[in-house]
């Protein structure tokens, strides 16, 4: 089962070379310790603010991963969540890998190697410290560590092959067990050391760490300048479900990369210089395969073979081990470019999906192992023996050590021809097999000739199905073609049946409205009689009040000449002057009495006053008499104006009623006609709103039955249709390896039926012709009856009798007004008005009607 790369973030904390560069922090991750439900890192170059993973910020980018740690996260839960489940995997059968990739001085060697105890113990120790505490039973362990510097590879373990021969230096070959591009390689001449204790995995480890060439750079005081690769080898004997052993052998690479690095940065010249760019060209090249693999082509160049480096990772990316890549980088933004490159080649790194798969071997291959190894112990043995000689042969070791030793080396040689005789049965056992390889190839041999013939015989089936096919295509399109025709009739007739029921509606619409104007005609000749009336009413009020102006001037002469008012006036004059008198007299009274007090000594004087008082009596007399004439002349005005107002009030009231009561029969008679025609009017819309609702039943009705019709004849011809495809298609299948003759046969029936698909569709089109003229017919039924009864409506709503209004009567007075009974006579005249004679509203409907007929087209099938 395929499985991506993990890829896995560790961002350290800023350097004291950054601190004091004063570069600030530019990564963004959503936790300082770990993180794998949100495993994103944003790298801003803008802003120091971090806000979350997630946001997308100006001039920054996201990256997704699986997982994400922070400064704050230890070895410990480092080694638990990445290296401890490969572990697992790696004990149970799998080759598994973890690469540190990133720039240099960012944390890779610290989270492989770190120290050997304690909490800063990275991966490799932590794993060796782990292993022999889970395994048990049969197993063997064995320790490899090569150093890639400058494109030349190095054995740290074996002090040996420095100074070995030319003949016994390292060369990288190609796994022929693992075929593919998914092949690993497997270097000759590495030596591999068998271990049984943590202790001296432990030792090995710290000797290849010592011997691996490192140089201080302005960026790192200790920065790796080669790339190494720490390989644990594992067998182990296990239990199968059918009880019988299996052997197991699985691998685990440890790989601790070079950092990438930039010179002018780094400072390196001459020969740091050579190493940075050697080390920049695997890394380039590493980078070039991932982006590859990360496209999921399956036939692009991979180009493993341009380095070293991607050779010896060849089966840990893209192969079939299963890979963690735990990519380091740095916060600070003097970083952020080397951290954008490393970021890069993370994410596309998580895009590559490897094979992971558990390697089985049998006894035979264990135990060649087993035996190799003791051969090479033994000659070792053999050689310490030879040098530890002195010049007289003597042997410089004890006696019982020297029994011994002849005791184990005796066992040993016995223990080798025993494989050895094993290794010959089993070569025999291989030849047999190489046998039976052997006849199925003949085998193989002979289906492919076999294939060959019944391809032919495809070919042939193939060139007959292409016939059927351009058979298949005709009727198609005869089908085709007649659907359209049938579409084209249907469409024309409800396009047809549309435009005359649209023909009928605007017929009716248009007697609709010569009925209303004819309504509107009749409502203002009502009004132009009414106006008539109440003009000849306006002219008899005239007349009746120029009368009455009339009747109250003789009425005025009248009393004028009949009512006698000496009499009363002589009375007010007589009373009127007694009270002038008397007042008069008491006035003389008193002054006569003060005169006679003033002037009665001299009555020369009192003569002269007496005279002046009888001349001022004269003139006072004179003018109260003028007074009192008219004061008594203004009293007989307002009697007389009062009379005159007590006749005025009956007359006018009189001439009041009289005008109501011609007004009210003028609203009388004018109501029920308003009545008559809006009696008429409804009759009239309800009439129309029923024939619209008949003929809309009926397009509905008739739609329905033409959809119906259509639906079931374009079912009918697919459902034929479909059967003619399953027919021809039948043939196709059954005709394989039958003759042509059939297959025309299986045509002909599937003509017969297209046929007779035809001809229910014409039988179907003959149908919905009936049902358009039994509509034609349903429609002329309506008309005829819906111009009747407009008809009749229209003349029942006609006036036929005249409306007469009558004059109001004339009032005439007596001319006795002392008697108090009055009488008022009437002289009623009658005046009529008949209403003009015209058109009646009817006619319209009478006219048009005979044109719906004519305007309903006739279908005809085609």
């Amino acid at each position: 089962m395929s499985e991506n790369i993990q890829v896995i973030v560790r961002c350290r904390a800023r350097s004291k070379r950054e601190v004091a560069a004063n570069s600030p922090p530019v990564i963004e991750l959503p936790n300082d310790v770990f993180s794998a439900q949100e495993p994103y890192v944003g790298v801003s170059t803008d802003q120091p603010s971090l806000l979350s993973a997630r946001s997308s910020f100006p001039g920054g980018k996201v990256f997704k991963v699986d997982q994400v740690y922070g400064p704050n996260a230890d070895q410990q839960l480092l080694f638990e969540n990445v290296a401890l489940p490969l572990f697992d995997d790696f004990v149970k059968g799998l080759n598994v890998t973890i690469l540190a990739y990133g720039q240099t001085g960012s944390g890779k060697t610290y989270s492989m190697c770190g120290d050997l105890e304690g909490e800063h113990a990275g991966i490799i120790p932590r794993v060796l410290s782990r292993l022999f505490s889970v395994l048990n039973g049969d197993y063997m362990v064995k320790l490899s560590c090569v150093e890639l510097y400058k494109e030349e590879l190095r054995d740290l373990v074996n002090d040996e092959l420095d100074l070995a021969p030319i003949k016994s230096k390292l060369r990288l070959v190609s796994d022929t067990s693992g075929p593919g591009p998914s092949s690993s390689t497997i270097i000759h001449n590495l030596s591999q050391i068998h271990i049984d204790s943590s202790e001296m995995g432990f030792n090995i480890l710290k000797k290849c760490l010592t011997k691996r060439r490192t140089g201080s750079t302005r960026v790192n005081d200790l920065s790796s300048r080669s790339h190494a690769i720490f390989t644990i080898n594992l067998y182990r004997e296990v239990k199968n479900a059918a009880g019988s052993s299996e052997y197991r052998i699985s691998k685990m690479n440890l790989v601790d990369l070079a950092g990438s690095e930039d010179i002018n940065k780094s400072g390196a010249i001459n020969e740091r210089a050579r190493e940075a760019g050697s080390i920049n060209q695997s890394l380039l090249t590493l980078g070039k395969v991932i982006n590859s693999l990360s496209e999921g082509k399956e036939q692009k160049h991979i180009p493993y073979r341009e380095s070293k480096l991607t050779r010896l990772l060849q089966g840990s990316i893209g192969g079939k081990t299963k890979t963690a890549l735990i990519a380091t980088i740095s916060p600070a933004k003097i970083n952020v470019h080397e951290t954008i490159s490393t970021l890069n080649y993370a994410s596309k790194a998580k895009n590559i999906r490897n094979l992971p798969q558990s390697s089985f071997d049998s006894e035979m291959i264990l135990k060649k192992v087993l035996v190799s190894d003791l051969s090479g112990q033994i000659s070792r043995m053999t050689r310490d023996l030879m040098a530890n000689k002195d010049k007289e042969n003597g042997i410089r070791m004890s006696v019982s050590n020297y029994e011994e030793l002849n005791k184990s080396v005796t066992s040993l040689q016995t223990d080798l021809q025993e494989k050895a005789s094993e290794i010959s049965g089993l070569k025999l056992k291989l030849d047999a097999k190489n046998s039976e390889i052997e006849m199925l190839h003949e085998k193989v041999n002979e289906m492919e000739k076999s294939s060959q013939s019944i391809k032919s015989t495809l070919e042939s089936k193939d060139k007959e199905l292409k016939l059927l096919s351009s058979d298949l295509t005709s009727l198609q399109k005869r089908y085709t073609m007649q659907n359209e025709q049938v579409s084209r009739v249907v469409q024309s007739n409800v396009k047809e049946v549309s435009n005359a029921l649209n023909q009928i509606i605007k017929t009716f619409r248009t007697d609709n409205n010569v009925i209303s104007l004819d309504l509107e005609s009749l409502s203002s000749e009502l009004n132009v009689q009414v106006a008539r009336l109440l003009e000849h009413l306006t002219q008899n009020a005239d007349r009746i009040e120029k009368l009455l102006e009339s009747q109250s001037a003789s009425i005025a002469k009248t009393l004028q000449g009949c009512i006698d008012f000496s009499p009363m006036v002589a009375e007010v004059e007589k009373f009127k002057v007694e009270y002038k008198l008397q007042e008069l007299s008491s006035f003389n009274n008193s002054s006569f009495e003060s005169l006679k007090s003033q002037f009665e000594p001299n009555s020369h004087l009192h003569q002269k006053v007496m005279e002046q008082a009888r001349i001022e009596l004269d003139k006072n007399s004179q003018v109260f008499k003028q007074e009192m004439l008219g004061e008594i002349t203004a009293t007989v005005e307002s009697l007389f104006k009062s009379k005159i107002t007590q006749l005025q009030n009956p007359i006018e009231s009189a001439t009041r009623s009289i005008l109501d009561a011609g007004h009210e029969l003028i609203g009388e008679k004018k109501d029920a006609t308003n009545s008559k025609i809006e009696l008429v009017s409804n009759q009239l819309k309800t009439e129309t709103q029923q024939l619209k609702q008949e003929i809309a039943s009926l397009h509905g009705r008739f739609n329905n039955q033409l959809t119906s019709a259509t639906a079931e004849i374009s079912t009918n011809l697919k459902s034929g249709f479909n059967d003619a495809i399953e027919e021809v298609t039948r043939s196709i299948v059954a005709g394989a390896n039958s003759s042509v003759e059939k297959t025309d046969l299986r045509i002909s029936h599937v003509k017969a039926a297209v046929e007779k698909m035809g001809a229910s569709a014409s039988k179907k089109l003959e149908s919905a012709t009936k049902n358009l003229n039994e509509f034609e017919d349903a429609i002329t039924t309506l008309e005829n009856s819906a111009g009747g009864r407009s008809n009749s409506v229209l003349q029942n709503a006609s006036p036929s009798k005249e409306v007469s209004i009558l004059q109001p009567p004339v009032v005439s007075l007596s001319p006795s007004l002392r008697s108090p009974s009055k009488t008022l006579a009437r002289s009623p005249s009658s005046n009529s008005c008949a209403t003009s004679k015209r058109r009646k509203p009817g006619s319209p409907l009478k006219e048009n009607n005979g044109s719906f007929r004519s305007k309903i087209p006739h279908f005809s099938s085609k």
